[in-house]
């Protein structure tokens, strides 16, 4: 049989030799290309540009709205008509002053103002992560594809040859017709799956470079190239080398969300910022002390000035003071539940984000453990079944149709492989957001980025 059949079977035995016993390597903290993937999104994608042109706009409103309030100036003058001699008009009154609000009230109004800006960064840095991880997600999806379409090319190599092979059999009798039929029928099926693959690829790489600068351009690009020069041993070892050293606990997921995730930051932020608001309202009505310097003219025409103190305390009205807190919480735009009952609404972010991680590390332990027994296992005793399959077809021990039988499940299962560790890959990627993990620590990404076989 032709001896690029061997050459691969042995590749995946040296394969399995290198993988048994999986491993986690320790990721060299290199993260260049990550680092310029997100920095290329952040200065060329529109949905991120106008999420941080939006929220620096509301800060900016934010601060501006709780500044105290400023010194004042108020001139008055009077004018004379008709034939007077002498001045026309004549400055009366000048005044300069400051009205400051007494109990607290505007030390509550700046920290009101940290909590809103604190809120809209939080939840800016939220939104951005989000699509920073869907294009990253997205990217992970096309190296994938690039890996198939050359798995799939490497295919079509084998069944040609696997076709010239029959041919030479039916040329001295030892192949039948049907042999040599169902063998062409193969090797069209494969070009069939290699051209669809192809325009998969060039699908996902039109929607990844759709909206993005030239350097995201040429790092893309140069993933392409460097799948292409990678043999198929260093494939395997790159990919199964990031897979996580053990499955991911629930529990310390939880927490470790707890501590990272910035929208459960911003529910903290917001009860704070709520329990301010409040404060604020009830302290509306609050004293204020106005204090300036003046200069007027008097009816004799003589020049006073002088030092002016004011103190304005308005009556209570509780009644009024309620409907006007209630009225501002609704206006702020705090959620029904916060509104309701704090420890209750905490508690609903928590049981979000659990339920989020419960699903996430569910998933992730499923297609971590799928993954591991397909290098571990089903790879190489695929390679030895169809070694034997290839053995046994040339001593006449096996009809075609079983070594076809055998060779197609030799390819199904590197198919599967390929497919079932970038499943994984976006699992654990998946699952790194949920937890609250930057983009930019993910480290796996940069090594499989730059196919680094570890």
């Amino acid at each position: 049989m032709n001896s690029k059949f061997n050459l691969k079977i042995a590749l995946f035995f040296l394969a399995a030799f290198l993988i048994s016993g999986i491993n986690s390597a320790a990721a060299e903290n290199n993260p260049e290309t990550l680092n310029k993937i997100i920095n290329e999104i952040k200065s060329t994608n529109a949905e991120t540009s106008y999420i941080l042109n939006e929220t620096e706009s509301a800060v900016k409103s934010i601060e501006a709205e709780s500044k105290t309030s400023p010194i004042t100036l108020d001139l008055e003058g009077e004018g004379l008509t008709g034939n007077i001699e002498g001045k026309r008009y004549q400055l009366k009154d000048a005044e300069i002053s400051k009205t400051i609000k007494l109990g607290g009230a505007q030390g509550l109004i700046n920290k009101k103002a940290e909590m809103e800006k604190l809120i809209k960064k939080l939840e800016a840095e939220y939104a951005c992560e989000a699509k920073y991880y869907e294009i990253n997600s997205n990217i992970l999806k096309y190296v994938k594809t690039l890996y198939s379409q050359k798995n799939l090319i490497e295919n079509l190599k084998i069944a040609k040859s696997s076709m010239d092979a029959v041919a030479k059999r039916y040329e001295v009798s030892l192949a039948s017709k049907m042999d040599l039929k169902q063998i062409k029928i193969d090797n069209e099926l494969q070009a069939v799956n290699a051209s669809a693959n192809q325009k998969n690829a060039e699908m996902e790489y039109a929607l990844l470079l759709n909206n993005s600068g030239e350097t995201f351009k040429n790092i893309i690009d140069g993933m392409k190239s460097k799948t292409d020069l990678l043999e198929i041993t260093q494939e395997i070892r790159l990919l199964v080398s990031n897979i996580l050293l053990k499955p991911e606990n629930t529990d310390y997921a939880f927490q470790t969300a707890l501590k990272r995730r910035s929208d459960y930051k911003a529910a903290q932020y917001e009860i704070e910022l709520y329990q301010t608001v409040s404060k604020i309202e009830s302290r509306s009505q609050s004293p204020e002390l106005k204090i300036g310097f003046f200069r007027s003219v008097n009816d004799l025409s003589e020049i006073e000035r002088g030092f002016k103190l004011g103190l304005s305390i308005p009556i209570y009205d509780y009644q009024k003071s309620e409907l006007s807190k209630q009225a501002m919480l609704l206006k702020s735009g705090f959620n029904p539940l916060l509104l309701k009952d704090q420890n209750i609404y905490l508690q609903y972010i928590k049981n979000k984000i659990n339920i989020e991680i419960i699903e996430k590390v569910t998933a992730h332990n499923i297609l971590r453990e799928k993954a591991i027994k397909f290098a571990d296992t089903l790879i190489p005793e695929a390679a030895e079944v169809f070694k034997m399959s290839q053995t046994a077809y040339i001593e006449g021990v096996i009809s075609f149709t079983e070594y076809q039988a055998a060779k197609k499940n030799y390819f199904e299962i590197y198919e599967t492989f390929i497919n079932s560790l970038f499943d994984y890959y976006v699992a654990l990627l998946e699952l790194r957001r949920a937890e609250g993990f930057k983009c930019s620590e993910n480290d796996f990404l940069n090594n499989i980025y730059e196919f680094k076989v570890l």
